[in-house]
């Protein structure tokens, strides 16, 4: 009876999860890009819309995390979305990034990803520690199952090259890649 009422439970959530997950994909707006949730080895574990750091200012993403990858979008009308971005487990760490009043940084996460790394936003210590835990939880289990698998398919996070976080004009006063200052004249060296 037990082993029947556990298989009738993995049935139902299954099947409440293949129903969420199509409930997403048919919340995407179609574009020439075409938006595949619903995939078999795919589950959802958490939603919700999150500020993400842009070039010029912050502006609200909704995040959809599945067992595989990170997807936000941009919502165009209530409850339908077009397709920002996707980030898989294997490539993304995240980074908890402390309070800091001075550059208005307050419950922030800083994802880093071969393809685009940047900052998030939550509206608070909870909600931030909510995301961390899920994405960290998410990617552990994740490894856990490609090491039962014996796959070496994925990489390793040391190898992955990240990708540089943007950092807003006003926050920056060195170039991120000589370390050298910005001042209002550019000298042009001629060897």
């Amino acid at each position: 009876m037990r082993v029947t009422a556990d298989h009738i439970e993995e049935s139902i959530i299954a099947a409440e999860n293949r129903d969420k997950c199509l409930a997403i994909q048919n919340s995407f707006i179609q574009t020439l890009k075409e938006v595949k949730i619903l995939q078999p080895h795919r589950r959802f574990i958490l939603e919700g819309p999150l500020l993400k750091q842009c070039r010029r200012d912050r502006k609200i993403r909704q995040f959809f995390l599945f067992t595989d990858c990170l997807i936000y979008a941009i919502e165009s009308v209530p409850g339908k979305y077009f397709m920002s971005g996707e980030i898989p487990l294997s490539h993304l760490s995240v980074v908890d990034i402390p309070d800091n009043p001075e550059l208005d940084y307050k419950h922030t996460l800083k994802f880093e990803a071969s393809g685009k790394s940047f900052f998030v936003f939550a509206s608070s210590e909870q909600e931030k520690d909510k995301w961390l835990n899920a994405i960290n939880d998410a990617t552990t289990s994740m490894k856990e199952k490609k090491q039962t698998l014996k796959t070496e398919s994925m990489e390793h996070p040391q190898t992955i090259i990240k990708a540089p976080t943007w950092v807003p004009d006003a926050q920056s006063t060195n170039c991120a890649c000589c370390g050298h200052a910005f001042f209002l004249i550019r000298k042009v060296w001629i060897y």
